[in-house]
């Protein structure tokens, strides 16, 4: 394998990853594998381009007011002892059964994304967003503006609670 088809394969997970704020590293692992890099190797790889990646993506998610961050809290939460976890019980597999494994988890995902959403899913999500401390704070801000005082739509006892 030379230098360019490894570029090549980086700039192709890159604009995955870049097009859907997520999800590149699933790509980029059979992408790797393909390529004939050693299976332990394909799934680990790309695990050090996420961290920047998903920073990046959930600081735009959450300056444009789409970041659930109840969902975020809960990813973190499961998502770091998971890794310590995984990471540990890599050693125990080999790299060709992580890539089996990775690809089924990439088949079921990829399977529950064509199923239809559960009846009321995007009201339950439109009513966590408006319950987080996102909505709660911008609900503050414009009572708490000194603008709003101008116009009126601050009472004198919503200011006090500023």
């Amino acid at each position: 394998m030379n230098f360019l088809e490894y570029v090549l394969a980086g700039l192709g997970v890159g604009v995955v990853f870049g097009l859907f704020g997520a999800g590149g590293s699933a790509f980029a692992t059979p992408v790797l594998a393909v390529l004939g890099v050693p299976g332990l190797l394909a799934v680990a790889s790309p695990l050090p381009a996420m961290i920047p990646a998903a920073y990046v993506s959930a600081r735009r998610y959450m300056k444009s007011g789409n970041l659930d961050r109840r969902v975020a809290r809960l990813a973190i939460g499961g998502g770091v002892p998971g890794t310590l976890l995984g990471a540990l019980a890599s050693r125990l597999v080999g790299g060709d059964i992580l890539l089996v494994l990775s690809g089924l988890l990439l088949l079921g995902i990829g399977g529950r994304m064509l199923l239809p959403d559960r009846p009321g899913a995007a009201e339950r999500a439109a009513d966590r967003r408006q319950s987080t401390a996102i909505a709660s704070a911008q609900r503050s801000a414009s009572v708490c503006s000194p603008a709003s005082w101008r116009t009126g739509e601050g009472s004198s006892s919503s200011r006090s609670s500023c």
